[in-house]
């Protein structure tokens, strides 16, 4: 968090000639590393964060929708035509290919 709060307060960058947070008009100057080292071990009056438990959309009585599940279609192996394998072809189609290859 050091890191970023220095990136932002105290390292004037090129490019905007002054820091991040000057350019958003957060702060008036360039902060020293000794300011933001005091700031960040300050205690502060922080409020706690809100109960982030979600609010359920679904009303009473609703039944959502059951899914399907659809089984994934099985690995085709298409000759040069682009016609289909049966698995005794493809066999032998897998078996010409790899000694026609392997000479």
């Amino acid at each position: 968090m050091l890191g970023i709060a220095f990136y932002n307060l105290c390292r004037v960058h090129e490019s905007l000639r002054c820091t991040p947070a000057m350019a958003l008009g957060t702060t008036d100057h360039i902060w020293t590393i000794g300011e933001l080292v005091q700031a960040a071990l300050e205690p502060q009056d922080v409020p706690p964060l809100p109960d982030r438990t979600p609010q359920s959309t679904l009303k009473l009585g609703y039944t959502p929708l059951k899914l399907r599940v659809i089984p994934a279609e099985k690995s085709r192996v298409l000759d040069k035509n682009g016609f289909d394998l049966s698995t005794q072809k493809r066999i032998k189609y897998e078996l010409n290919t790899l000694t026609k290859y392997s000479r």
